[in-house]
């Protein structure tokens, strides 16, 4: 993550492209400070678009990382849901070896005491 730095808002963005696509119909526009030139104005704006596709380019293949992990994370679950249940019904609900598997067997669980009616 960059740190210390701040994205433009949108509105300022869309003033400069405004401003460049303006600067860019004066035929005349000879800057008395030529590192305002349309070459110069012409390059920073293709170096911006180059940056923001190879962003885009990264967001895309970073979300479609993302969704693959997540993918792959819900598939081992469903097979450890799997395992579980095969544990349960290879060794029994109150077998030690539900323990290993992160279970609880079925005798630690407390027994549910009845309250006598009242009479």
């Amino acid at each position: 993550m960059v740190k210390n730095k701040k994205r433009l808002s949108q509105k300022d963005k869309e003033e400069d492209i405004v401003t460049y696509d303006g600067i860019n119909s004066i035929s005349d526009y000879n800057p008395t400070n030529q590192a305002y030139n349309k070459t110069n104005i012409n390059a920073g704006h293709d170096e911006m678009i180059s940056k923001q596709n190879i962003e885009k380019g990264l967001e895309d293949d970073l979300n479609a990382a993302v969704s693959n992990s997540i993918d792959a994370e819900d598939k081992f679950h469903k097979l450890m849901i799997g395992v579980r249940a095969q544990v349960i019904a290879q060794y029994g609900d109150d077998a030690k070896e539900l323990e290993l598997v992160g279970l609880k067997k079925k005798s630690d669980y407390k027994k549910r005491v009845r309250k006598p009616a009242k009479a």
